[in-house]
């Protein structure tokens, strides 16, 4: 055997190598499975461009939930007809230079990948104009293949229309939910970047009906009333602090209301919406004694923070940031809510001046049923004739004006710390404690029949038990009064 079929035998005995270069469309579908999930993850992350290009204006509108159409349109800067076809490439990005600038990102987007993971998984239409030139481009996508980039007459700004969203992954298509439950994600994603950016106006549209829109002022109250209602806005109260350079700002509301879950928390760091567990538990932390069990509160948090003290780089969709320091955020947020709940007559205490839950004699919302509480304390005493126990703002009995504001009942604080000390059960007669009415209601109720079946005379006060001496099941050494948790 000559040297030369004795290389060729070699070669042929070698294993074909598995591993191979996959191409720039598949590469761009797996980065799709990571950066859109829904149609809300496509509006999110075009609504953000568009807030990076310096929009003012933004139109949102959808077809079929966003699985049929998603139309972003914006009056932004634009792009150059060489800008339009390069931001469809994969890593193609303006708002980064080098590694170095992840240190300092300021912008919602800035990896380059959105864009062409999106076309990728649709059939985009890219239509875009900058001040500078005489026309526009237009770029039509199929697929992640660019099928053509012609002049086109439109005004300056972008404006993207992606059809048919996971035509070619029918494995991601059959997970999508029902159309509403689809519009809800993308109402709530674009209301979400509202109210961090007041001073753009937002209008969403389904089915060429108005769903969302907000006047733009400039007021981060006006996008909150567009979002969760005017009636909720109205109760909101400011919140404002600043701690070891942390800054926190936003909105809180009264105890009294509150939600089953944390959809009414939106946290914000550096005006990008994030998720944030120990940021939740701060403002959770503050609200601790004044909300029922399992109730979360209304609260919207911005913090903003030197951008070198956090990384942005840590998820695919940007959702959840790290910081180099979690436990001065996590202050600076505690303190701003406390301050602001104590400077509105809120904080948590001991004495009659402060209630832990609103007075009530009615039914309103978070209440527990008047037939517990009565069970438990004895009802605050009746108003004098002809005064009015329904706010004027709110329409909640025993309120003012003002949610924040104490109960005008309530004991003041120097006439409460005159004569001798009160015990602790009768410093809570006329109060309703807010989440712990239904346990202690049932255990009153359990040693009262326990004592009604030994055939002895009870009575509930203070949290006790009192039976007659030597009575009950124990027998005659049965302590007098059996304090119940």
């Amino acid at each position: 055997m000559t040297d030369y079929e004795s290389e060729q035998a070699r070669d042929s005995a070698q294993p074909e190598c598995r591993i191979v270069l996959l191409d720039d469309n598949t590469a761009n579908r797996i980065a799709a499975g990571e950066v859109v999930e829904r149609p809300a993850s496509v509006v999110k992350e075009l609504v953000e461009n568009a807030i990076d290009a310096g929009a003012t204006r933004i139109r949102v509108r959808l077809l079929d939930g966003g699985k049929r159409l998603i139309e972003v349109a914006d009056n932004g800067c634009g792009m150059s007809a060489e800008e339009a076809v390069l931001a469809l490439q994969r890593h193609a990005t303006s708002k980064i230079r080098s590694a170095d600038d992840l240190a300092s990102v300021a912008t919602l987007g800035f990896r380059g990948e959105a864009l062409p993971s999106i076309a990728s998984v649709s059939h985009l239409q890219l239509v875009t104009k900058t001040a500078a030139c005489d026309a526009g481009c237009r770029v039509i996508v199929h697929g992640g293949d660019i099928e053509g980039a012609d002049p086109a007459g439109c005004s300056d700004g972008t404006t993207l229309a992606i059809e048919d969203l996971f035509y070619n992954t029918p494995a991601r298509l059959k997970f999508l939910k029902t159309t509403p439950t689809e519009l809800a994600r993308s109402v709530e994603t674009v209301g979400h970047l509202a109210v961090s950016h007041p001073a753009i106006s937002f209008h969403l549209l389904h089915d060429d009906q108005t769903v969302l829109q907000t006047p733009g002022a400039g007021d981060a109250i006006g996008a909150l009333a567009a979002l969760w209602g005017r009636e909720t806005a109205r109760t909101l109260a400011p919140i404002s602090g600043e701690s070891n350079g942390v800054g926190v700002e936003g909105f809180i509301a009264p105890p009294d209301i509150h939600r089953p879950g944390r959809s009414h928390e939106l946290f914000y760091v550096n005006r990008r919406p994030i998720r944030s567990r120990f940021v939740s538990h701060a403002v959770e932390d503050a609200y601790r004694t004044l909300t029922p069990d399992a109730r979360y509160p209304v609260a919207v948090v911005l913090i903003d923070v030197n951008p070198l003290l956090v990384d942005v780089n840590v998820h695919p969709t940007k959702m959840e940031v790290k910081f180099t320091n979690d436990r001065e955020v996590h202050h600076a947020v505690s303190q701003s809510v406390r301050a602001a709940l104590s400077g509105h007559g809120q904080a948590p205490t001991l004495t009659p001046p402060r209630t832990f839950g609103w007075r009530s004699s009615g039914r309103e919302a978070g209440a527990v049923p008047s037939s517990l509480v009565d069970a438990v304390w004895t009802p605050p005493s009746a108003p004098e004739p002809g005064a009015s126990s329904v706010a004027p703002s709110l329409g909640l009995p025993g309120l003012s004006g003002d949610p924040f504001a104490p109960d005008p009942e309530a004991t003041p604080p120097e006439e409460a710390g005159s004569g001798p000390e009160q015990p602790f059960g009768e410093m809570l007669r006329g109060f309703r404690v807010l989440g712990q009415a239904r346990r202690r209601a049932r255990a009153l109720r359990a040693a009262a029949q326990g004592a009604q079946r030994a055939g002895h005379p009870w009575s509930a006060a203070g949290g006790a038990v009192h039976c007659g001496a030597g009575s009950g099941r124990g027998g005659a050494g049965a302590p007098e009064a059996a304090r119940l948790p």
